[in-house]
């Protein structure tokens, strides 16, 4: 039995949001640079709301799986290039009361991002080096794009323009877990490895096709989704075989959010069954407008596809 889940977030006029500022010390971004994969270290002023800050305990997280590899896939054929090189944190799920807290440090220690989930909002943390500190700051995203414009978002109801009704439709096509068995990566009990593909709309309009940025991206992203897969059900999600697509790709570049699902699970059953992973997502440029977003996704009632 499966279900068909949307999504959407859509953009709507709105007034700007001002948050506190925060700062990390010069020697706390050295003590952050240092610490290796799977230690801690406390902090004495991170924020744990958009206008309050506390001691909080991080610990450096490993975002990728071993092996993993970042392919760029363009007119010329596939290249491997590098993974991020950021250092990424999470608050520590075993410390009580800890703040639902992710942060990403380059390596010169010149910028920051992370993701905040506090009782006042949702929040993406940017950070920028002024005088020898990395000065922190948060954007409400649950109610604000990074343009001003205020976020409205809907979920399991219909999705303008996409001709899907409240419940959804029958999916055409294979489901991913259907026919050739998927060889599950050799991963800890409470790891699950996560393969990512993109398609040129993402790569273009979000990124204007730098690699890099996309890579950085992905890593942020992992990072924010431990933020709560770590502490509500003790499994660390963790990067895998990544695609980033360029000038073209294998999707439909006509494709609804109804039938890309169905889209994605079939090209994924016929050329990446070797690929090792407990699940593959695509991220999308896609969009109804230009000011929306949206995604979909099968619920399983047994086993993980």
């Amino acid at each position: 039995m499966r279900a068909l889940l949307i999504c959407s977030i859509a953009l709507t006029a709105g007034q700007a949001f001002a948050a506190a500022e925060f700062k990390l010390s010069r020697a706390e971004l050295t003590d952050m640079a240092q610490l290796p994969k799977g230690a801690t270290l406390e902090l004495d002023a991170l924020p744990t709301t958009s206008q309050s800050a506390a001691k909080v305990r991080l610990k450096r997280i490993e975002i990728y799986a071993p092996g993993a590899k970042i392919y760029h896939l363009d007119a010329t054929g596939k290249h491997e290039i590098a993974r991020s090189d950021w250092a990424w944190f999470i608050a520590d799920s075993s410390v009580a009361d800890a703040p639902l807290l992710s942060v990403g440090i380059s390596p010169d220690g010149s910028r920051a991002v992370g993701t905040l989930i506090a009782t006042d909002g949702t929040f993406d943390l940017q950070g920028e080096r002024k005088s020898g500190e990395l000065k922190l700051s948060l954007v409400e995203t649950a109610k604000q794009a990074p343009e001003g414009q205020a976020l409205t978002t809907s979920c399991g109801g219909a999705v303008p323009g996409s001709g899907l009704d409240p419940l959804g439709v029958p999916i055409k096509g294979m489901p991913i877990g259907a026919g050739k068995a998927i060889a599950s990566p050799n991963v800890a009990t409470r790891q699950a490895v996560i393969a990512v593909d993109t398609d040129d709309e993402l790569l273009n309009l979000k990124f204007a096709n730098n690699t890099t940025s996309a890579t950085n991206y992905l890593a942020a992203l992992f990072a924010a989704m431990n933020v709560i897969y770590e502490r509500d059900v003790d499994l660390t999600l963790v990067q895998g075989t990544t695609f980033l697509r360029t000038g073209t790709d294998p999707y439909s570049p006509t494709t609804v959010i109804g039938e890309q699902l169905s889209e994605f699970g079939n090209f994924w059953q016929v050329n990446q069954s070797a690929t090792q992973r407990v699940l593959a997502m695509l991220i999308s440029g896609k969009a109804i407008n230009n000011f929306q977003s949206s995604g979909i996704a099968w619920l399983l009632s047994s086993g993980v596809y």
